[in-house]
């Protein structure tokens, strides 16, 4: 269960990075920044992007329409799409170690640990 957490908050984190260099701002985050502050809606920007849901980072990155036809066609992205977007859970910080399927959790893991692909489709992209 750890594992998987794990894997999607790199996979979250990497989706951040990559509207933050969409955007053109690189310490979006840092709230201490104060030409940040000068930016008429940084807070509302900072607001929506907060978020963990990896659905809504994937469409705010721009990626999502690449993905979707990229998965088609590259097994390790429909891999990512099975185990991690089709099964993401925002609490699944919050649930008690075991709850999620061994055999899945070990897929996700060495997909991401062995080739990461993914992670590098999304810097690439």
């Amino acid at each position: 269960m750890m594992g998987r957490f794990i894997w999607q908050a790199t996979v979250e984190l990497t989706l951040k990075a990559k509207i933050c260099q969409r955007l053109g701002i690189p310490n979006l985050f840092i709230e201490s920044d104060t030409a940040l502050r000068n930016i008429p809606g940084i807070g509302d920007i900072r607001k929506t992007l907060k978020t963990h849901n990896l659905f809504v980072l994937l469409i705010f990155s721009g990626l999502k329409e690449r993905f979707d036809l990229d998965k088609g066609t590259d097994r390790n992205l429909a891999k990512v799409n099975s185990l991690l977007f089709n099964t993401w859970d925002e609490n699944v910080r919050y649930k008690p170690c075991g709850h999620a399927d061994n055999a899945d959790v070990q897929k996700l893991i060495e997909l991401l640990s062995d080739s990461n692909e993914p992670l590098k489709w999304i810097d690439q992209n």
